[in-house]
């Protein structure tokens, strides 16, 4: 992955965590004390303690949920406010240190020429996509029952599906089908194509909605697109979204072209 992507990057989270504190600093609590959970007998009680008060502290029984659900709320905004503060300090470290270090891209421009001549440049970016084409993973598992074989060799599900994997690969543009995304407490999904930007390094999910028309499709759609979001995934950076219903079918003409220009020369 290249320097400057990589610190534009870690800049681009640096900001959004700043944003995220300041939303967290805007919150309010009805409630003061902090909760305290005990296990008793194979049960979970809840209790508000306060400061300098010994022992468990006011018990919060099932009268009192919207006081437990508060100080639950606030425990959690305070957790998460020390590990932003945190991340915010390893980000401002690991970008000064990539600053200081040589990058290898630039090591050849640095050699004399007769040493350029004899050994000609090193394509980084060409040796780097060929060496993650070639990674091997374990797809979606789920049956394919309408099987439609690529151009280059794989079973995928549809046929607008196979139409983007026949675009991409026409261009020579590296791709995953169904590539596994872990998103942490989320499980394991299998967006359609995971594609590599050659110059950037930056992977790029592409997801293909293909029954837009259907409600329970659409609303599967939609859950995936907030997953996304929730993750760091926008459109014009690191999303592309195409989609298609039975009176508006997929325009591979218009789609394929015009995303790969967009987001991938």
């Amino acid at each position: 992955m290249k320097r400057k992507y990589v610190i534009n990057t870690l800049s681009e989270r640096r900001n959004f965590l700043i944003e995220f504190i300041e939303s967290l600093k805007k919150q309010r609590y009805f409630y003061e004390g902090s909760l305290c959970i005990r296990n008793s007998r194979d049960r979970c009680r809840l209790y508000r303690r306060f400061p300098g008060i010994l022992g468990n502290g006011e018990y919060l029984g099932k009268n009192k949920r919207d006081i437990a659900v508060e100080l639950a709320r606030k425990d959690r905004d305070k957790k998460m406010l020390a590990a932003a503060f945190e991340e915010i300090q390893g980000i401002d470290h690991a970008i000064r240190i990539l600053k200081e270090c040589k990058d290898p891209d630039d090591v050849y421009d640095s050699l004399p020429a007769i040493q350029q001549n004899l050994i000609g440049p090193t394509d980084i970016d060409h040796e780097y996509a060929k060496r993650w084409e070639d990674v091997e993973y374990q797809g979606n598992p789920r049956e394919v029952l309408h099987p439609y074989t690529t151009m280059k060799g794989e079973v995928v599900r549809s046929k607008s599906e196979k139409m983007i994997a026949d675009g991409l690969f026409v261009k020579e543009i590296p791709y995953r089908y169904e590539y596994p995304h872990r998103f942490k407490g989320y499980g394991t999904r299998y967006p359609d194509f995971t594609i590599l930007n050659v110059r950037t390094h930056e992977e790029i999910i592409w997801e293909h909605f293909g029954k837009m028309d259907k409600p329970d499709y659409c609303a599967e759609a939609l859950g995936k697109l907030e997953l996304y979001s929730r993750f760091g995934y926008s459109q014009k950076r690191n999303l592309i979204i195409t989609q298609e219903s039975s009176e508006k079918p997929f325009d591979p003409g218009f789609w394929i072209d015009r995303l790969i220009k967009e987001y991938l020369v």
